[in-house]
């Protein structure tokens, strides 16, 4: 048997979807866990109130797993779901946008860590 009756046989496209969407379903649940986690440290460690930027920085983790998450779920309407195009309209000045919200995110990770 050859290597093309092979990769006849199978359906690769739906093999790497299935894959993607089990991986993406992984980190879901983890990214739960994150959460839950940060929820407990708040709990103790904010017990008398605190600024804003504590509170942040009590759920960095959180803010920094959901940053990566939308980067990804952008990248994959880019790539593989929209059309090149719907980016004409308002769809790719808006994705712009969120992806600088998500960087605002990743940058306040890396100010939470510092102080």
């Amino acid at each position: 048997m050859t290597t093309q009756s092979i990769a006849a046989g199978l359906n690769l496209r739906a093999l790497q979807q299935y894959v993607k969407w089990t991986v993406y379903t992984i980190l879901i649940v983890n990214f739960f866990f994150y959460i839950l986690d940060d929820m407990e440290a708040a709990e103790h460690g904010l017990r008398d109130g605190g600024s804003f930027l504590r509170w942040t920085a009590a759920f960095t983790t959180t803010i920094d797993e959901l940053a990566w998450f939308m980067l990804l779920f952008l990248f994959e309407l880019e790539t593989y779901t929209l059309s090149d195009k719907a980016f004409e309209g308002l769809t790719g000045p808006l994705i712009h946008g969120v992806r600088i919200v998500c960087y605002a995110f990743l940058a306040h990770t890396i100010y939470a860590y510092s102080i």
